[in-house]
This record gives C-alpha cells, structure tokens and sequence, in this order.
C-alpha cells in the first residue's frame, strides 16, 4: 500500500539533519533550496512517488520534469486521480471564490 505524503515526508526527514542547498528566491521572498536527509535528495523520493507537483516557473531542471511524468504515467501518488489540480490553481480558485463573497 502506498504511503501518504505527510508519512513518508515524515520518515524522510523527521527527527533528522537536513541540509538545505539553496538557490535561489522566489517573488513572494523565500528561499528555494534542494534538501537532502542522509544523503537522499528529498524532492526527487517526493516527485518520484507522486507526493509533489514540479512548478516549472521557479526550478526548469529536466529531471524534475521526467520524475513528475514518469510518476504520472505510473498513476502514483496524486496521479492516481483523474484530474489532480495543481497547488497554484487551488490557490486561485479559492481566492476567487473569496472575493466574490460579499
């Protein structure tokens, strides 16, 4: 059975030394970074197993692009819905939605 992302994040890095590779800042100020627990590059185990969306606009490396699609092809993790909305969209949406409140 598969793990929920918040357990395996949790088995990955709780109670753990991280270390964080940062590069770089988004608009909104904070950092981008590449994090590693005991030699394991966090966001490749995360993007691999379906538990993470690669967001393009801030991190263009290929590989990330080919983990997310190869987790997609397998139906893993959020993949396995039909239609899995992205973070950001969700984001909007609900923002919308709260302006529109009156």
């Amino acid at each position: 059975m598969e793990k929920r992302p918040n357990k395996l994040l949790r088995e990955l890095i709780g109670g753990r030394i991280l270390k964080l590779l940062v590069y770089g800042i988004d608009p909104f100020g904070r950092l981008l970074a590449d994090v590693y627990a005991n030699g394991f590059f966090i966001q490749e185990i995360m993007l691999k197993e379906g538990h993470a969306w690669h967001y393009e606009h801030f991190d263009p490396r290929p590989q990330f692009a080919e983990w997310q699609a190869e987790a997609r092809i397998t139906r893993k993790g959020l993949w396995a819905c039909p239609n899995p909305q992205a973070p950001w969209d969700y984001k909007r949406e609900e923002r919308r939605k709260k302006s529109c409140k009156h």
